[in-house]
């Protein structure tokens, strides 16, 4: 179970931030008012983060800063590729204490039956147990447009580099919805290892042989009155990190 703290703001503000591996300049998650009503996608550390429309910009910028917030905090307690069920633990108890009333992700084995495959067409037929139709296919959108991107792209290096090393990582999958003032994430978590030597975690060619893969599905509302007490503190906390690491796709 996650530990929860009486005192939500001097939980954030007792938090270490993992310091950037290489650091990177990406263009942050300022959000106009037009850009509320469209659908969008976010590179978000080791995550890839996507919203359908509606969403509102504030809820946007919540659902980005609690991830950037619980990556960085987990990731400066634990190594993000060995330490990986640990790192998770972390992240849990970051989200639990902000607002998302998260429970200790249940990971199971990603069955795989296929001679060979794509790592992102086997996660969108995972995601499709727990997403929406509309859900998935703003996921499927954010996953091309991060598809299409140079080697060189930041946004790209940002993602393969905090989402794993070279045979083994950790990243998630979320969509955000809102209904009624009621922001909702939804998606997966993963942990791989494999015997390849991987560049692009998400459209390398693999063999059920040749790699181990755990997800843990969920769907969790924001609760409005707690996050309301932390905002100002996450946001100071986070500092300049959504410029090194939260990117927007074009989808």
């Amino acid at each position: 179970m996650p530990t929860r703290s009486s005192d939500p703001r001097h939980f954030v503000q007792q938090l270490e931030l993992a310091d950037p591996r290489v650091v990177s300049h990406l263009s942050g998650h300022e959000i106009t008012p037009k850009e509320q009503d469209t659908e969008a996608g976010y590179v978000n550390a080791g995550s890839l983060v996507s919203f359908v429309a509606g969403v509102s910009g504030q809820h946007r910028s919540d659902v980005l800063n609690s991830a950037l917030l619980a990556q960085l905090a987990a990731s400066k307690q634990y190594d993000r590729e060995t330490q990986v069920r640990d790192w998770y633990r972390f992240y849990v108890d970051v989200l639990s204490n902000i607002g998302w009333p998260f429970q200790d992700f249940r990971f199971t084995e990603i069955s795989l039956r296929q001679d060979s495959f794509k790592i992102d067409e086997v996660l969108l037929k995972v995601l499709e147990a727990v997403l929406s139709q509309d859900e998935i296919r703003t996921m499927k959108a954010s996953l091309d447009a991060l598809a299409a991107l140079s080697d060189s792209d930041g946004r790209l290096v940002v993602f393969e580099r905090e989402s794993h090393s070279a045979r083994e990582g950790n990243f998630q999958l979320s969509t955000a919805t809102e209904e009624n003032g009621v922001v909702s994430l939804a998606g997966s978590v993963f942990f791989f290892s494999t015997s390849l030597n991987v560049t692009r975690i998400l459209w390398t060619t693999f063999t059920d042989a040749n790699l181990d893969i755990y997800g843990s599905a969920f769907r969790v509302n924001l609760d409005e009155d707690v996050y309301a007490i932390v905002r100002e503190d996450i946001v100071e906390k986070l500092g300049d990190n959504a410029k090194k690491y939260v990117g927007d796709l074009d989808i």
